[in-house]
C-alpha cells in the first residue's frame, strides 16, 4: 500500500496544496458562490451539520426542483432561518438553540451529555433565536437581526462555557462530561472499517485517521490494527468489510488507565467471484472539495476495508476551472493504483461535465482527455461546447467504457418531470437520450445516491426504444467530507456485479459492462436467468414459443420481472416461471425492500439487472410508447438548449436529429 512518502511528487505537492486550502479557506476550496451550485457554497462552511437539512432538501427534491434549487429554497436565501425551519423546535444532538426573549435569554441543548478527554472540545452548531424588536451583539460573534436568525459554530468541552448576549454572560448548558482515558486496540487479520462507540453515540478514531460519518451518522474509520484514546467505561465496537460480509460488534468495558484488545473478522456471508461475479463502484471521488484532504493512502484503506473488487475514482471540476485530483489521473493513465492486486484493482478515471446537458463518467481511459468540463460559467469554458456525444466518443478512442452518471436528482413516476422540472442548469442527464440512441454509452449508474427507482424507470424506456445498456452503479462517494450523507459513506455502498470471463482486471471488467453481464444493488443478490442465460444475453426465438424464467433475490422484500411492458412476474425470494414471446421484448429482474439496521442506505434496498434481450425472428424490441416517450424527451431538450443553452455546440442539433431519427426508424414500417 502507498505511504505518503512513496507518492509521486506532482501527487504529494498537490496533496500538501489542498491541505493548505483547506486550512485557510475550509470545505468550499474557493468555488464560486456566482455559480450553479452557488447555493450550496455557503453550507459548506456547515458541512457537518448539513445532515439537519436533509429532510427539507429531500421534500424539495421530491417535488421535482433541481438539487440548487431545493437547497436554496430550504433556505429562503436565510442559511439561519433554514436550520430554524428544518429543526422544527427539535434540538439534536450537536446543536444548541439560544431563544432571545422578552424575558430574557433560554438555552436549551438535546441532554445528551458526552464523553470527552481531558482537553478535549465538541463541535456544536449555535442557532440564535431572537423575539426581540432590536439587533442584539451576541460575543464573540456577532449580531442577530430583529426577530432573526444567526448560527455558528461553537466548541464545547466539559468546563462552562459563557456567551455574552448585549453585555450580559450567558451560560451554555453541559453537553460534555470529562472521563478517564484508557486505550483501546482494535485488530483484524485484514483491513476493516470500524466503528467504536459510546453509549451515547460518539465515535471515537485513531489519531490519524480520516473522520468519517456515513449516512446514518454513524462514526468509522478504516485500519487492519488501530490504537485509539478511548473514554474509561463501556463501548461497542464494530467492524465489517462491505456488503459481501457479515458484520460484527461487541462490547467491552474499559478501567480508567486500562487497556483492551479487541479482535474482530467479519466472515463472509457469500463469495460472488468463485463464480466470476466481481462488485465495482465506478464513479467516486478522492477530492471533491470537503473539509478535509484523501488521497491514494485513505483510498487503498478504504477499497480493501470495504472488499471492493473494482474501484474508479475520478478526476473532475465542481464550478470552475480547477480540476481535482488531476495529477494522480494523468500520473497513472493507463495503469492500476499501485496497492492493486488480484482481489483488487483501482484505476483512475475521469468526468466530462456540463452544467446543462448532465456528466459522464470515463472508465478506464488510457490517455488524458482534451477537456474535463463546459459550461460553467465561471470556468475558463462558459460556452456548451464540446457535446457530451464528442467527449463520449474521444473517450471511446481512449480506450474508456462510457458510464451515464445519475440522472436524476429524485424519483418521480415521470422522469421527464424531473429532467425538465427544475432548473435549467443542474445535473440531470439530459443528453443521455442522444447519446445512448448514437452507440456512445455503455452503462447507466441505475444505482446512485439520488434516484434509483426514477432512474430504472429512464433505463427500462431507454431499453424498450432499443438502447442497449448495462444496469451500473456508481456512489459519487466523496473522500474529502467527513459528513455529508451518502458522499461521506465508504466506497462501495452501492455496486455494480459484472460476471468476468477470466481474472479480475481493468480490461475484463469493461468487457462485461459492453456486453450487459451485469447487476448494480445497494445490498440484495439478485439473479435473472431464462433458458439458462443471465443478463446481456440475446436470445432469437420463433413467435409464440415459451421460455423458462428464473430470478431470485437474497436479502430483499420484493422480488419482479419485468418485460418492455411491464411487470410480468412478482413475489418474494424466487421466481420461477413460463414466459411466452410474441413480440421482441426484453426481461430485467428487480429488487427491493426495507432498509436494515446495518445498511448504508437509509432510503431502503434495491438491486436491478442488466437485460436479457429476446428477440423475435431477428426482430429486437422496439416498442412504440417507449420511443415515442424518447422523441418527447428529445424534443423538450431541443427547447431547454434554444432557450438557455450559451453558445452550444452547433453540431449538437445535427446529434439532436440524428437520435431522432434512430428512434423514429425502429417503429417505422
Amino acid at each position: 500500500m502507498c505511504v505518503d512518502h512513496e507518492l509521486p511528487a506532482a501527487v504529494a505537492r498537490t496533496l500538501e496544496a489542498y491541505r493548505a486550502v483547506v486550512a485557510e479557506h475550509g470545505a468550499n476550496w474557493k468555488e464560486s458562490s456566482r455559480s450553479l451550485y452557488g447555493p450550496l457554497v455557503p453550507y459548506l462552511k456547515f458541512v457537518r451539520h448539513t445532515r439537519l437539512l436533509a429532510g427539507p432538501v429531500t421534500a424539495a427534491l421530491a417535488e421535482g426542483r433541481s438539487l440548487t434549487e431545493a437547497i436554496d429554497g430550504a433556505a429562503e436565501g436565510d442559511l439561519a432561518a433554514a436550520f430554524r425551519d428544518a429543526l422544527g423546535g427539535r434540538v439534536p444532538d450537536g446543536v444548541v438553540v439560544l431563544r432571545l426573549t422578552p424575558g430574557g435569554p433560554q438555552v436549551e441543548a438535546s441532554g445528551n451529555v458526552q464523553p470527552v478527554l481531558r482537553g478535549e472540545s465538541l463541535e456544536h452548531l449555535l442557532l440564535v433565536e431572537s423575539r426581540l424588536d432590536a439587533e442584539v451583539l451576541v460575543e464573540p460573534f456577532g449580531t442577530v437581526p430583529p426577530g432573526g436568525c444567526a448560527v455558528w459554530e461553537v466548541l464545547l468541552g466539559a468546563a462552562p462555557g459563557f456567551l455574552v448576549v448585549d453585555g450580559t454572560p450567558v451560560e451554555m448548558p453541559a453537553v460534555a462530561r470529562e472521563a478517564e482515558t484508557a486505550t483501546l486496540r482494535v485488530r483484524s487479520p485484514a483491513t476493516c472499517r470500524w466503528s467504536v462507540l459510546s453509549p451515547q453515540g460518539r465515535g471515537w478514531f485513531p489519531e490519524d485517521a480520516l473522520r468519517k460519518w456515513d449516512a446514518r451518522d454513524r462514526a468509522y474509520f478504516h485500519a487492519e490494527e488501530a490504537i485509539l484514546d478511548v473514554p474509561a467505561g463501556e463501548l461497542e465496537v464494530v467492524a465489517a468489510r462491505g456488503m459481501d460480509h457479515e458484520v460484527q460488534r461487541t462490547r467491552v468495558v474499559l478501567e480508567p488507565g486500562g487497556e483492551a484488545v479487541v479482535e474482530l473478522d467479519p466472515a463472509p456471508s457469500r463469495d460472488p467471484a468463485a463464480d466470476g461475479w466481481y462488485g465495482g463502484d465506478l464513479h467516486l471521488h478522492f477530492n471533491f472539495a470537503g473539509d478535509q484532504v484523501a488521497g491514494p493512502v485513505e483510498a487503498a484503506l478504504m477499497q480493501r476495508g470495504e472488499a471492493l473488487h473494482m474501484m474508479n475514482p475520478l478526476a473532475a471540476n465542481a464550478t470552475t476551472s480547477f480540476v481535482y485530483d488531476r495529477e494522480a489521473f494523468v500520473e497513472w493513465l493507463g495503469r492500476d493504483l499501485p496497492w492493486s492486486a488480484p482481489d483488487l484493482v483501482a484505476r483512475m478515471g475521469t468526468e466530462y461535465r456540463n452544467d446543462l446537458l448532465g456528466h459522464f463518467a470515463a472508465f478506464g481511459p488510457l490517455s488524458e482527455p482534451s477537456r474535463y468540463y463546459a459550461g460553467h460559467a465561471e470556468s475558463d469554458s462558459p460556452a456548451d461546447s464540446p457535446s457530451n456525444a464528442h467527449m463520449c466518443a474521444e473517450l471511446r478512442r481512449r480506450g474508456a467504457v462510457i458510464i451515464w452518471a445519475h440522472p436524476l436528482t429524485a424519483d418521480a413516476e415521470d422522469p421527464l418531470d424531473v429532467l425538465f422540472g427544475g432548473g435549467s442548469r443542474s445535473c440531470e442527464a439530459r443528453e443521455l437520450v442522444v447519446d445512448a440512441a448514437l452507440g456512445l454509452v455503455d452503462g447507466l449508474d441505475v444505482l446512485n445516491h439520488l434516484s434509483c427507482t426514477g432512474t430504472a424507470r429512464i433505463y427500462r424506456r431507454l431499453l424498450g426504444a432499443g438502447v442497449r445498456l448495462a444496469a451500473t452503479a456508481g456512489t459519487d462517494v466523496m473522500l474529502s467530507y467527513s459528513r455529508l450523507g451518502t458522499y461521506s459513506n465508504p466506497p462501495g455502498w452501492a455496486r455494480v456485479y459484472a460476471r468476468l470471463d477470466g481474472p479480475l482486471s481493468v480490461a475484463a471488467f469493461q468487457d462485461a459492462v459492453r456486453a450487459g453481464r451485469t447487476f448494480a444493488t445497494n445490498g440484495p443478490w439478485l439473479t435473472l436467468e431464462a433458458e439458462g442465460q443471465g443478463p446481456g444475453a440475446l436470445l432469437d426465438v420463433e413467435p409464440g414459443r415459451t421460455v423458462r424464467v428464473v430470478a431470485t433475490a437474497t436479502g430483499a422484500d420484493r422480488l419482479r420481472v419485468h418485460d418492455a411492458a411491464g411487470v410480468v412476474a412478482e413475489g418474494q425470494g424466487r421466481l420461477d416461471f413460463a414466459y411466452r414471446v410474441d413480440e421482441p421484448t426484453y426481461l430485467v429482474a428487480e429488487a427491493d425492500g426495507e432498509p436494515r439496521p446495518d445498511d448504508l442506505d437509509p432510503r431502503g434496498r434495491y438491486a436491478h439487472t442488466s437485460p436479457v434481450q429476446l428477440n423475435v425472428s431477428g426482430r429486437s424490441v422496439a416498442r412504440a410508447e417507449d420511443v415515442r416517450w424518447c422523441l418527447e424527451w428529445l424534443d423538450r431538450l431541443e427547447a431547454l438548449i434554444r432557450e438557455h443553452g450559451k453558445d452550444p455546440d452547433r453540431s449538437l442539433f445535427d446529434l439532436l436529429e440524428q437520435a431522432r431519427a434512430r428512434y423514429r426508424s425502429r417503429i417505422s414500417p
